[in-house]
């Protein structure tokens, strides 16, 4: 079997169809040539059977001599040319047997005058002469086929007539229709292989085609699409190559863009520190001066210390390693918790947020610490997009089955451009205000769909709103102290 791995796959399929029209042929030839010959061979029993009980009622006058005592008749020349006559009209073999005990039977008449072909001990006539029926078959004698018919005379309970014909004017009918089925037979094998080896070539060719895309894409060469004309299950494999194609090149691109811009994220921070540093390393600088650098030093350190967050946790989200929570969680609590946390940061920058009302707060399914992270980086969102002045909102809610948490502000909007891309990695829109790294609202919706939720965002001039949503969590009537998510 590990010498047939080697075989070309053209040669195999070829082998194969070959295989299984030989097969087919091999069926319909075992099936036609017998199932002809029989019908054959039981026609011409038929026509000796309508014979034999014709001249069954016609041999009582022939064998039988008139008068009152009926004697058999044995050299009666009138018999032997009412045999011969019959044996000549039916083209037929006419024997009248005797028998002479229950195992025993001689020839008592005859049409032919041969007697030394064993007709004396034929099967058919013994069968019929012992169980006193008809019977009828076909039998070899001599090297040659007969189709034979016996049965008992009414005349005489010791005589049996048997019609015997030879086959070889039925059989012979045969003999073309074997040979055209085996020339036929022969000229399909070869099409057969023909046709199943230029078919195989060319399934060869596909398969090939798709194991140098195949190979191409290991090597990190992207750029050839992996194209098939075919609609079959080959076409449907290239089909799939190049969507994975398509997709490796989409995170192969993603991969640089994140590169570049990680990098980039990187260096400014650090270039501002170094520059910071080196002033103050060389500079005689006042205690005020000295105090802004530290403050904007600190603050270059804390986007530092970000980014790294944010890279980290964006590696474990694609990694599949950051565990997320799933229990009840008040929303009401999360909304309070969010301002409370960010009150000092809107004050200081000249932004308005406030707490809508909590009464009544859904609970949800989720992570309560993912859940503060993803409303934080909404509000942060806000303070980085928006100029000072615009009043932000927490409010919780209910909408079907979801738990909700939004953010809503009063600022200029998102603009038409931007919308489908806000969730995107390191993209911070294009307002020339935007700063961060761009990876707080990617990795909040990572975030929320990890908790079976969803994040959305809906934007016009004068209001935008980002949306949570959590499967919301109801008391189970079978269990009233177990909470379950609402379906």
């Amino acid at each position: 079997m590990g010498r047939l791995a080697y075989v070309p796959l053209s040669i195999k399929l070829g082998a194969i169809l070959l295989a299984a029209v030989t097969v087919t042929f091999g069926f319909v030839y075992l099936w036609v040539v017998p199932g002809l010959e029989s019908r054959l061979v039981d026609a011409k029993i038929r026509e000796l059977d309508e014979a034999s009980r014709g001249l069954a009622f016609q041999l009582d006058t022939v064998v039988v001599r008139p008068g009152p005592d009926r004697r058999i008749v044995r050299d009666d020349q009138r018999r032997r040319d009412f045999l011969r006559q019959a044996s000549d009209r039916n083209n037929a073999r006419v024997v009248i047997f005797q028998r002479l005990s229950e195992r025993f039977i001689t020839v008592f008449d005859d049409s032919s005058e041969i007697s030394s072909d064993g007709i004396g001990s034929d099967r058919i006539a013994a069968q019929a002469a012992a169980t006193g029926r008809r019977v009828e078959g076909r039998v070899e004698r001599g090297g040659q086929e007969f189709a034979e018919v016996a049965l008992p005379l009414t005349i005489s309970d010791d005589l049996v007539l048997l019609l015997s014909a030879r086959l070889d004017d039925v059989l012979v009918g045969v003999a073309p229709v074997r040979r055209n089925i085996l020339l036929a037979g022969a000229m399909g094998l070869g099409v057969a292989w023909f046709a199943g080896s230029m078919a195989a070539l060319r399934l060869v060719r596909r398969v090939r085609w798709l194991e140098e895309a195949a190979g191409r894409i290991a090597e990190g060469d992207l750029t050839v699409p992996v194209q098939d004309a075919g609609r079959d299950e080959i076409g449907q494999l290239a089909g799939a190559f190049e969507r994975m194609r398509v997709r490796l090149a989409n995170v192969e691109r993603a991969r640089r863009a994140f590169i570049a811009t990680a990098s980039h994220e990187l260096k400014t921070p650090l270039f501002a520190l170094g520059g910071f540093i080196e002033l103050m390393r060389h500079e005689d600088l006042d205690e005020a001066t000295r105090q802004e650098f530290t403050e904007q030093m600190d603050d270059q350190v804390g986007r530092l210390t970000r980014l790294a967050s944010d890279l980290l946790d964006l590696s474990q989200l694609d990694a599949g390693q950051l565990d997320v929570a799933s229990a009840p969680i008040d929303l009401g609590q999360c909304a309070a918790d969010l301002v409370e946390q960010f009150a000092p940061a809107a004050e200081s920058g000249g932004y308005h947020l406030t707490l809508g009302s909590v009464i009544g707060a859904p609970l949800g399914f989720g992570d309560a610490p993912r859940v503060l992270r993803i409303g934080s980086a909404l509000v942060e969102n806000v303070f980085r997009h928006t100029p000072p002045g615009t009043t932000a909102e927490v409010t919780v809610g209910r909408s079907g089955p979801w738990a909700e948490l939004r953010v809503t502000d009063d600022g200029p909007g998102i603009g038409e451009e931007d919308l489908p891309r806000l969730f995107e990695r390191f993209y911070r829109g294009g307002s020339p205000a935007a700063f961060g790294s761009g990876l707080g609202l990617a990795i909040a919706r990572e975030l929320a769909e990890r908790m079976d939720g969803a994040l959305e965002a809906h934007s016009r001039p004068g209001r935008t709103v980002f949306t949570l949503r959590l499967p919301a969590a109801v008391f189970s009537r079978e269990k009233p102290r177990d909470l379950q998510p609402q379906t």
